[in-house]
């Protein structure tokens, strides 16, 4: 637990003492980088009671029109999009004064080691953008959040949120794979898999329904492979567009002459 006297706060205006149990920092001897700026006054904690008292851990990005901070959210177009930083101590956007919101200084993390647990907001879109200059504890391989790891599927498989970055392969199997993405809901964007053929055998990557843009085609749902004699080598790379509405895919043709089959 730790604990931040605000010296400015008034008798009987509000309480002096914000409290938090979220440690960002995981390794107090690797080197951090701080740096101040200015939350804009609309900036909230969303998942928070109340959704004004901004909890340390917030994930924060630049508002490009005014300079200023604000919550980091992968569907913004403000700039905020974009993850810059971290909040290392609470922030009550309250002013005790005035009962209303202001906008409020601050000091946020540029850099060091996090425990991403603990990170308010974050998501693999923020994670890809902050590597590089942060460490995230569960993350000791460097992807972005994830661990890029290529993993064999010898029968269908239900792809999760969490296997953001990975790469599937059919390796062994004796009959057709099916592989079915998350729910969009479930993911953010900048999320993406990449799918292999390792084997003659038909292999399909199914979104859900209408959700997956194909050559010519906005609204597919599965993206197969299963033409006699171009099976093995192909595959597809699905990545998220912009505002993780749509995945989009990216097939990897064995040869020129390889013929994806989309419905």
């Amino acid at each position: 637990m730790s604990s931040l006297i605000n010296p400015f706060s008034m008798a009987g205006m509000g309480s002096p003492t914000d409290s938090t149990e979220r440690e960002v920092l995981w390794n107090s001897l690797a080197p951090v980088l701080y740096n101040s700026g200015v939350l804009v006054s609309t900036t909230t904690d969303a998942t928070n009671t109340p959704t004004t008292q901004l909890r340390a851990g917030l994930v924060v990005g630049i508002i490009t029109a005014s300079g200023k901070l604000g919550a980091y959210s992968a569907t913004a177009t403000d700039g905020r999009n974009v993850a810059v930083g971290v909040l290392t101590i609470p922030v009550n956007m309250v002013e005790p004064s005035t009962a209303s919101v202001a906008d409020k200084w601050c000091q946020y993390l540029i850099a060091g080691p996090v425990r991403a647990s603990r990170l308010i907001g974050l998501d693999y879109a923020a994670r890809q953008q902050m590597k590089g200059r942060f460490i995230f504890d569960d993350d000791f391989a460097g992807y972005g959040g994830q661990t890029k790891a290529t993993i064999a599927k010898t029968t269908s498989y239900t792809v999760l949120a969490t296997d953001a970055g990975d790469v599937f392969t059919t390796q062994g199997a004796a009959g057709a794979v099916t592989f079915t993405l998350p729910a969009l809901a479930s993911i953010t964007a900048g999320w993406e898999a990449t799918f292999i053929n390792e084997a003659g055998q038909n292999m399909l990557v199914t979104a859900p329904a209408g959700k997956l843009v194909c050559f010519n085609n906005l609204v597919a749902t599965t993206i197969a492979f299963q033409t006699a004699g171009e099976l093995i080598g192909s595959g597809v790379r699905i990545i998220t567009n912009a505002d993780a509405t749509k995945y989009i895919a990216l097939p990897i043709l064995g040869s020129e002459t390889a013929t994806p089959t989309i419905s």
